[in-house]
């Protein structure tokens, strides 16, 4: 699917691959005493371009611990079909049996897929097999795999499943002439560079320094930063020469205009500047296995890698995340997984959470489009809107709530290049718009520190937009 887009390309990209805040539990935020009895007992929560799956996945595995009978549906509102199909794949990939594929294979075969421009054999091979099962699931075979049934494709149009069709098939047939992907990403590094790219490591560490470090994200080291902004490669656990076929699910298609003739024009046109470390390598979670040596912080890839493995291990088996503290500080990734591998019983826990958790996907429209259909009119206990939302319209928006439901902000606390002022000038902006129209903005936001800033529906028929 074309992005036609009246944009400049800038580092920051016109298709949002990853997301630019750290995981979030967004459905711990439904009002006190919300009742899940009604509507089938489901807790309904709102995504609007939350950029990948990462929330989702948070949501999943604290619920898991905090509530034994709760369940909870999550609709997401892509803003590209190329959202859809990638975030399709990498819950496949999460929800994969662990009889069939290990804890550590399933979080490296996830970050590589999820992060990084080239990818390794093994991984291309698995990439083959899984979007072929993914194809089987949007064309309607009955005999598609058993994990996918926590997806509901229902709400998609039929072009929507058609166009899906064609993007799987796309990752997996590769043309002869394919473009390099490394020149493609120097390319537009040059372009976006201009006369600094001959000192680019500079540009880099500025970059670093003045923005992502600036705001909190020091656990994105320097070095780790540096060389994906130079390779595109963010999750390297082998040997970089491994790491030799395209990531075919960041491709996409960009309409470009020459003279009087359009065409599409495929390649990656993603994000350039933040990196994919901010989903899983920063946050509360991430601070849980941080660790300083010699005043160097340890690289995000290894928190990422744990932050991953170990929010599914609490989403399967309901159990509290490691003990960091004291006694239990030195222990390793895999002493902890050995020890829950050994008191799994992977059969129970997997039907139990496949029966809890529902994954809707919506058509990649406006909201206004969505909110003009009845039944999505009250329907949501929680709404998320991210940096790339497609939240055209507050009126949409507040149509699809229920009375007390809370809407959780996305910042642009780290993307580079805007001024430092931005996520106050943010948050004043909708602190304004919002409280015009009944909601309540009361609720504390600390520019400083905070990734999110959250206002609540009152539920008025007062609409002043």
């Amino acid at each position: 699917m074309a992005a036609s887009k009246p944009l400049k390309l800038t580092g920051h990209g016109l298709v949002s691959f990853w997301g630019i805040t750290p995981a979030l539990d967004v459905s711990s935020y439904a009002a006190p005493g919300v009742n899940r009895e009604g509507e089938g007992g489901w807790l309904k929560v709102l995504l609007c371009s939350a950029g990948d799956c990462r929330h989702v996945l948070k949501s999943m595995a604290v619920d898991r611990c905090r509530n034994k009978d709760g369940r909870v549906q999550f609709y997401h509102l892509d803003p590209t079909l190329e959202n859809i199909a990638r975030n399709l794949l990498l819950f496949s990939i999460v929800f994969e049996s662990p009889a069939l594929l290990g804890y550590h294979t399933k979080v490296e075969l996830f970050l590589e897929i999820f992060g990084d421009l080239k990818i390794r054999e093994q991984t291309r091979q698995f990439l083959q097999k899984k979007t072929e099962d993914l194809i089987r699931l949007v064309t309607g075979d009955k005999h598609g795999k058993e994990e996918f049934c926590v997806f509901d494709l229902s709400h998609l149009r039929y072009k929507d499943k058609d166009e899906l069709e064609k993007i799987f098939k796309r990752w997996i047939n590769v043309k002869k002439d394919e473009r390099d992907y490394a020149k493609s990403w120097e390319a537009r590094s040059r372009r976006d560079l201009e006369a600094r790219y001959d000192h680019r490591v500079g540009a880099y560490d500025w970059d670093y320094a003045m923005n992502l470090s600036d705001v909190g994200g020091k656990m994105i080291t320097g070095p780790v930063y540096y060389r994906w902004r130079e390779t595109g490669i963010a999750f390297e656990s082998r040997d970089s020469a491994a790491y030799s076929f395209p990531n075919r699910t960041l491709l996409s298609s960009l309409s470009v205009s020459q003279k009087d003739s359009k065409y599409d024009m495929e390649g990656y046109w993603g994000d350039m500047l933040t990196s994919p470390f901010v989903a899983f390598g920063l946050g509360e979670d991430a601070l849980k296995y941080r660790k300083v040596r010699n005043d160097i912080d340890t690289v995000s890839s290894e928190i990422a890698s744990q932050n991953v493995l170990m929010d599914y291990l609490q989403m399967i088996f309901a159990l509290e995340k490691p003990d960091n503290s004291s006694e239990k500080k030195e222990a390793t990734l895999t002493e902890i997984t050995e020890s829950v591998e050994a008191d799994s019983t992977d059969g129970d826990a997997l039907l139990d959470w496949k029966s809890r958790y529902r994954i809707v996907f919506l058509p990649p429209v406006n909201n206004s489009v969505i909110s003009d259909k009845e039944k999505y009119r009250g329907l949501f206990d929680v709404a998320y809107v991210g940096g790339h939302s497609l939240l055209d319209s507050l009126t949409g928006l507040m149509r699809m709530l229920r009375p007390g439901a809370r809407v959780i902000f996305e910042t642009p606390k780290y993307l580079i290049g805007l001024p430092k002022t931005r996520c106050a000038d943010y948050h004043e902006t909708l602190k304004e718009r919002f409280a015009k129209n009944g909601f309540d903005v009361s609720t504390k936001y600390n520019r400083e520190i905070d990734d999110y800033f959250v206002f609540t529906f009152p539920g008025s028929d007062s609409i002043r937009v």
